[in-house]
């Protein structure tokens, strides 16, 4: 039985090697592999009915897909975007997946993106989070201005998620982190066989740094034989080489407590026994300093050396290491950092920190991302209202009002001096 042709401009349908059909549109954009040529028709007429709608030229647009491909490298080239690495991830994971990635620039519309992050809500929250899926967006809002700039659309079908009513998450019910108690983190500092990986899992109990500030961490920013030692966190990742500062950009002193100091100095002195000064050349080797924690073999270490999944069910090191310290519960590197945090705030390292004091140590960049970690250490606010004897705020009553006698030496029997 012969089909009827399609008319020119509108795309085509042809059969696959597996006996299925494959429609495109006339720019060779596939709308996917369908079981039928009656279906897969169908979803091209839909398609060019749609774009017809739109006024969008179905020859000739550049597509969502490849547009992304030029605007992450024209980006890359700037050195101006910090996050790199995840913006590649993100066009290698997830942009394949957008109903819209093969649609001409100026076919995408706002109606698209909430399909899409429709679905992006509906994944589990390991995968995707809150704040990813607005990186994702902020990241695809960026492209689109760019395609602005250059011409090839006169849109962007991406504003914030405020102004567009796009779904989202409910709001977690539970701590979607946690912290180590102090038995805890004893048992995990002494859970490795190797005193070096010992220093490296206590030193974020003890100074509250992410992996990534460190294990790039060097020579050069740390000071111990000052009056007050402090380390320099200056850098947070690597991108193509190019070390980057810290999250939020905020390169900051953290002075360091007497237990921090103990740890640096138990550390340099079986460093060189644990990397040879020779092959720790990973540093800024071109200022002859080193790293402070590198690998064995002077490799740059990052908390997935420890804690990676594990591969022919062998587990990571971090698992063993964790179930070596009976500690049954989920608990990531970045979590050590947490531990600190509930530290100060609990005053285990003999004195109570301030929110304040706590974001300035941690390095955040508002208040309000350091006040997260209130609930971290509940014990302290029980004894901080434990502490607090009346119950309710004192009011002064007129019986309570005290009455100056005329006679000036009568003030002594009210306690109170005559000023003489």
């Amino acid at each position: 039985m012969s089909r009827a042709r399609r008319a020119p401009g509108t795309g085509g349908v042809s059969k696959t090697t597996t006996g299925r059909y494959i429609a495109r549109l006339p720019d060779k954009t596939s709308l996917g592999v369908f079981d039928s040529h009656e279906e897969a028709n169908a979803i091209l007429d839909a398609a060019v009915l749609e774009l017809a709608e739109q006024n969008v030229p179905l020859v000739g647009g550049v597509t969502f897909r490849s547009w992304f491909d030029t605007f992450l490298n024209e980006l890359e080239k700037t050195r101006t975007y910090h996050a790199m690495p995840t913006a590649r991830s993100i066009a290698r994971v997830w942009l394949p997946q957008a109903p819209f990635v093969d649609f001409p620039l100026r076919g995408v519309t706002a109606r698209h993106i909430e399909q899409w992050v429709e679905r992006l809500v509906r994944m589990p929250v390991e995968q995707m989070s809150e704040s990813y899926i607005d990186q994702i967006l902020g990241l695809v809002r960026k492209a689109f201005k760019a395609a602005i700039k250059a011409g090839l659309t006169d849109t962007n079908p991406v504003l914030n998620r405020s102004s567009m009513d796009l779904p989202r998450r409910p709001a977690p019910t539970d701590t979607p982190w946690t912290y180590l108690a102090p038995e805890e983190q004893q048992r995990l500092i002494h859970a490795p066989t190797q005193l070096a990986h010992q220093c490296m899992v206590e030193a974020p109990m003890v100074v509250g740094f992410r992996s990534g500030e460190q294990f790039l961490l060097h020579d050069l920013d740390v000071h111990l034989d000052v009056d007050a030692p402090y380390i320099t966190v200056r850098f947070g990742a690597v991108d193509h080489g190019v070390w980057r500062a810290p999250k939020g950009r905020r390169i900051r002193d953290v002075y360091l407590l007497p237990c921090a100091v103990e740890l640096f100095r138990r550390w340099f002195a079986i460093r060189d026994d644990w990397c040879p000064p020779h092959l720790n050349t990973r540093g800024l080797a071109k200022y002859g300093h080193k790293l402070v924690f590198p690998g064995k073999l002077g490799g740059r270490l990052s908390s997935d050396t420890f804690s990676s999944p594990p591969k022919n069910g062998v587990p990571s090191p971090w698992q063993r290491w964790l179930a070596k310290a009976e500690i049954g519960r989920e608990v990531r590197w970045h979590d050590l950092r947490h531990t600190h945090a509930a530290a100060l705030i609990s005053g285990w390292f003999g004195r109570r920190w301030s929110l304040e004091e706590i974001r300035e140590v941690l390095g955040h960049k508002h208040l309000e991302e350091t006040e997260r970690y209130a609930h971290l250490a509940p014990d302290a606010l029980k004894q901080a209202a434990a502490e607090t004897k009346l119950s309710t705020p004192q009011t002064i009553s007129r019986r309570r009002i005290l009455k100056i006698p005329e006679d000036p030496n009568s003030y002594a029997e009210y306690g109170v001096s005559d000023g003489n």
